[in-house]
């Protein structure tokens, strides 16, 4: 027999009995629309609708139906879609904006370089692009064009 802990979670049985009285009952829990079986009884699980059930079979043709809802279980996996969801993107948003934050920082040079190039082509000779935050290729080319317009 089922407990109240079981039909709690939803757990219901239905017996039909071939050559006894009662020939069918159920479980306080079962749903009332739970179809009689027919002659050939299908043997494992089966889901209906919101049911997950299984068929057991006995030799005198008796038959044991055991089911379960799974609309608890089908809520929940909703609610855990949606966290996870709204987790990945809160986690792309954060990486949007790093990322955007980087691209800014590695980009500061160029635009600094564009910078003072522009003045320099614009008269202001005596102009001279900073090399001292640029360790990279960018400084040394700063650097070269800082010696070939000292030389001009």
């Amino acid at each position: 027999m089922l407990t109240p802990a079981d039909e709690a979670r939803g757990f219901y049985f239905a017996v039909w009995r071939m050559n006894q009285e009662p020939k069918f009952f159920a479980s306080a829990g079962a749903p009332p629309d739970i179809p009689v079986p027919p002659d050939e009884i299908p043997k494992g699980q089966r889901q209906r609708g919101m049911f997950r059930e299984v068929f057991v079979t006995s030799n005198p043709g008796d038959a044991v139906l055991v089911g379960r809802s799974i609309a608890a279980d089908r809520a929940e996996l909703h609610r855990l879609g949606l966290m996870l969801a709204g987790g990945g993107l809160a986690i792309f948003a954060v990486t949007l904006l790093i990322g955007g934050w980087l691209v800014q920082r590695a980009l500061r040079p160029i635009r600094d370089i564009s910078d003072a190039a522009a003045k320099i082509a614009a008269g202001d000779l005596a102009r001279r692009i900073d090399t001292r935050d640029t360790e990279s290729e960018l400084g040394a080319m700063a650097r070269v064009l800082n010696e070939t317009l000292r030389g001009a």
